[in-house]
């Protein structure tokens, strides 16, 4: 059984229970109590709905790091069409789906906020007055640009270079403690075993561009800008150029490090949880905690893909470092709040 929350065009709402439901079929039924006590299976012709919102099951005090939730919010990154669906009454639904034609009665959008209500939406296409439409293949993607994936990666190749160069500097002291913390152990020293592989960071260029959020031309005008730009990182740029959106990055890297992500911008953190860290490890990692839980601190980051950040942060704290992904630009604005420089 499903709980959902069916919106009519009419303008009004019913809100119950739906055992099976089929867009293809022209009428389904909803489970509502009725006055009694009693449960009224009702027919519901499916052109006389605008929307069927299907709500996720919550459990405990709903917090958004809910294992459903993180599932989610890594699923919905790797669904092969990213949708963004304005609808006739101004309502503006930001997701992505398994099939979508423009022809369809109707389908379905899974939100790509892992804080949303919904685990899916149902919407018929009569309500809709635009839907941008972006199929996130991205080796299609490359394949129809002039830049090859081997001029693309030249671009990368000094950065990523210096960023190995440093993660080898410490190498012999980094051990993974699980799979999102990072502890330094003394008795890695004492261990003959075999030597630990090289650790590759993937650039944030890189990963968006695989996952067909942008093009090689985009990536590459981005990346001339930031040689203009030295004090901003690409994601920001990225955005300022409307090449792709701050929803767009987090699940790029959601889907590609399996971390859950938070939209920070609509998050209220509090003064005692953000300053649970010390200034100076905030600006130097870009990192800002957003949550305690229990003995675990949630701390958003920007760089999932940077193992000597999560290590160097835990080590700041006798809390547990649980990371999740966040935009570099809504950290930053949280930085400045709560560590205001004079």
């Amino acid at each position: 059984m499903h709980h959902v929350i069916v919106k009519f065009f009419e303008g009004t709402e019913k809100t119950g229970e739906v055992f099976s439901f089929n867009m293809n079929f022209p009428v389904f039924y909803l489970q509502v109590k009725n006055d009694k006590g009693g449960i009224d299976n009702l027919p519901i012709k499916l052109d006389s709905v605008k929307q069927i919102v299907f709500l996720k099951k919550v459990r405990g005090n709903g917090n958004f790091l809910h294992k459903e939730t993180i599932d989610q919010s890594i699923y919905a990154g790797v669904l092969p069409y990213r949708l963004m669906v304005e609808l006739k009454d101004g309502h503006r639904i930001d997701g992505s789906t398994n099939k979508y034609h423009p022809k369809d009665q109707g389908f379905f959008v899974v939100p790509l906020n892992p804080g949303d209500k919904s685990e899916r939406i149902y919407i018929n296409a009569k309500a809709v007055k635009n839907v941008d439409c972006k199929r996130l293949l991205g080796k299609k993607l490359i394949e129809q640009q002039n830049i090859t994936v081997e001029e693309v990666e030249e671009s990368f190749k000094q950065q990523r270079k210096a960023r190995e160069d440093e993660i080898e500097k410490q190498r012999p002291t980094i051990v993974p403690k699980s799979d999102k913390i990072f502890v330094i152990e003394d008795e890695v020293k004492k261990s003959p075993e075999k030597p630990l592989e090289p650790i590759k960071i993937k650039p944030l260029g890189e990963i968006i561009l695989g996952a067909g959020y942008i093009t090689a031309h985009q990536l590459q005008d981005a990346i001339n800008e930031q040689k203009q730009q030295k004090n901003k990182k690409l994601g920001q740029i990225l955005v300022d150029m409307k090449y792709v959106t701050p929803t767009d990055i987090c699940v790029a890297l959601a889907s590609q490090f399996h971390i859950p992500w938070v939209d920070l911008s609509n998050v209220n953190i509090s003064r005692d949880v953000a300053t649970l860290l010390p200034e100076k490890v905030v600006r130097e990692f870009g990192v800002i905690p957003i949550e305690k839980k229990d003995e675990i601190l949630v701390v958003a980051t920007s760089q999932p893909q940077d193992p000597l950040m999560g290590m160097k942060v835990s080590n700041c704290t006798p809390l547990i470092v649980e990371l999740v992904i966040a935009y570099d630009g809504y950290i930053q604005r949280a930085i400045n709040r709560f560590f205001p420089t004079l």
